[in-house]
């Protein structure tokens, strides 16, 4: 389970964030919504463990992760808000390098992009050429071999098309349902079951 209890994320002297306390249990999807500036982007570092809270503590499976980062890296795929890597990279390339770095099944990685619409001259390309919405696919075809039991992805919905979100939530669904837990920041609604934190009320 992950769990945040009383945190505080500040921005200088500005307190972004908190005290905000959830629980995050295994077979679960939360949304956390707000708009730009309410602080979903770090709290998503500090769930991560990349950013320490200013106060309260970030726990997975009871471990403080800032005491145990090891608990949560072992567990934990990670999708970053701008997550394509090197520009030159093509698209086969940058994803065998993320999966060799993640310790995730480099060799998949052609089959996992074209599970995510990704084919012909788009593997091959350098990141730079393709539409946004191809380079989003790029960062989310991690998932089609991760196995990992916790997936945190910021704002994983931009750039893409109807179809292509409702496919994406159904696999955070999916995941849910095999007892993974899926934690999302998205300024649009998830077209499937989730629990919504509104940070702009915490």
């Amino acid at each position: 389970m992950l769990q945040f209890d009383s945190i505080v994320l500040r921005r200088g002297r500005k307190t972004l964030l908190g005290p905000l306390s959830a629980d995050l249990p295994p077979g679960s999807v939360t949304h956390l919504q707000g708009p730009n500036g309410v602080g979903k982007t770090t709290l998503i570092h500090a769930l991560v463990g990349l950013r320490e809270p200013d106060a309260g503590q970030v726990r997975w499976n009871g471990d403080d992760i800032f005491e145990r980062p090891e608990s949560l890296r072992r567990v934990l795929c990670y999708v970053a808000h701008d997550a394509t890597g090197n520009a030159a990279l093509t698209a086969v390339e940058a994803l065998r390098f993320t999966l060799a770095v993640t310790g995730e099944e480099a060799d998949a990685a052609t089959d996992a992009l074209r599970e995510f619409g990704l084919t012909g001259r788009s593997l091959t390309q350098p990141l730079r050429t393709l539409s946004a919405g191809q380079q989003r696919r790029v960062a989310l075809a991690r998932l089609a071999v991760s196995k990992a039991a916790l997936w945190v992805l910021d704002e994983p919905l931009n750039a893409l098309d109807a179809a292509s979100r409702d496919a994406l939530c159904q696999r955070f669904a999916q995941h849910a349902q095999a007892g993974g837990t899926v934690v999302v920041t998205s300024h649009q609604p998830l077209p499937i079951d989730a629990h919504c934190i509104d940070l702009a009320a915490a």
